[in-house]
């Protein structure tokens, strides 16, 4: 599992494919994590390098402080 931490939020996140390869980057919808796009993925790392991450209080990223607005 990759995490990184993005202004003080910490996010989990793939990546897959050849690093010298042109990026996609792929964000679940709200709900869901990243695995929504395993199958395009799986379908497009021969060729590109695949970047998928969960978006904030989604599958195992973080969440910021309360309150909201």
């Amino acid at each position: 599992m990759d995490f990184v931490s993005v202004n003080g939020v910490v996010l989990h996140y793939r990546d897959s494919g050849a690093a010298d390869r042109p990026a996609l980057v792929f964000a679940n919808s709200l709900g869901t994590d990243f695995r929504i796009w395993d199958d395009v993925a799986a379908g497009l790392d021969a060729r590109f390098r695949i970047v998928r991450y969960d978006k904030r209080g989604h599958g195992l990223s973080g969440t910021t402080a309360a309150p909201y607005a």
